[in-house]
């Protein structure tokens, strides 16, 4: 697409052109960034077609574009392996044996948890009356670098040493056993792009089933539009918006930007 095209097409904003020509959102949103994973061959050349016709811009840089594109795909009948969109086929039997792993690492998880309920059962707090022989004798180890010998270790020594809260140490267990995750479940298909903060990376995808974003990058995102969930940390936020949303995904952390913010995070480039 010569620059003029594109900008022109930019400048108008796949909103009004989806008005125009009839052409789903997400797709015009693709051919702008110039994507076409998501579209068939047919697909993408007629609606090429139809904003060269409707907008009298000549498109003939993404025409050779997007031949290599589909010629590369013609030639390839895997994906690239490296990319974070990567569909993984297992065989059946890959798939038993990943769901018995799973079920164990869930029931050893809830056999540590109930081990230590009954370890410390409905206990607020240890105090110095319950302290048994084994914490008599970790306190002396404790304490014995001070020069404080065993004969003058007693009831009222111990009761120095720090409380142990059997809650807090639940609740630790508890929150160890959350892991950061992020899922985005879109109601439609939708464009999706978004940018590494380390190495600056762009993708960019259509998509439009369930999928889940790596939880140790950080970036930015943004979507053609906002009819979607996202699931961060198993917790649901609700979008219900035609315009485009944009985040920032950092340290397990979601938050909405707006679109200065977004540019900020891409050194001052819209994309």
């Amino acid at each position: 697409m010569s620059v003029e095209g594109l900008e022109i097409l930019k400048g108008v904003g796949a909103q009004k052109i989806h008005e125009k020509t009839h052409i789903p959102k997400e797709y015009i949103q693709a051919i702008i960034h110039g994507s076409f994973e998501g579209i068939s061959k047919l697909q993408f050349y007629g609606f090429l077609s139809i904003l060269e016709r409707e907008y009298s811009v000549e498109l003939k840089s993404l025409k050779e574009k997007a031949d290599e594109y589909y010629n590369d795909l013609d030639n390839h009948t895997q994906n690239n392996l490296h990319s974070v969109f990567m569909v993984v086929e297992q065989n059946k039997s890959h798939l038993v044996r990943n769901i018995i792993i799973v079920l164990l690492l869930i029931f050893g998880a809830l056999g540590f948890y109930v081990y230590n309920v009954i370890k410390h059962g409905n206990a607020q707090e240890v105090t110095v009356e319950k302290l048994n022989d084994t914490t008599i004798e970790k306190a002396k180890e404790v304490i014995k670098d001070v020069n404080i010998s065993d004969d003058n270790i007693s009831q009222s020594t111990l009761k120095e040493l720090p409380e142990i809260n059997t809650t807090q140490e639940l609740n630790i267990t508890k929150k160890e056993l959350i892991k950061n995750s992020l899922e985005v479940i879109p109601d439609k298909k939708v464009w999706l792009g978004y940018i590494d903060l380390q190495d600056n990376k762009h993708h960019q995808k259509v998509v439009q089933k369930s999928f889940t974003f790596n939880p140790d990058e950080n970036c930015i995102i943004v979507f053609g539009h906002g009819y979607l969930e996202m699931k961060v940390n198993g917790v649901a936020r609700r979008y219900n918006t035609k315009n485009n949303i944009r985040f920032l995904y950092k340290d397990g952390n979601l938050t909405k930007i707006d679109y200065k913010e977004f540019k900020k995070y891409n050194k001052g480039k819209e994309w």
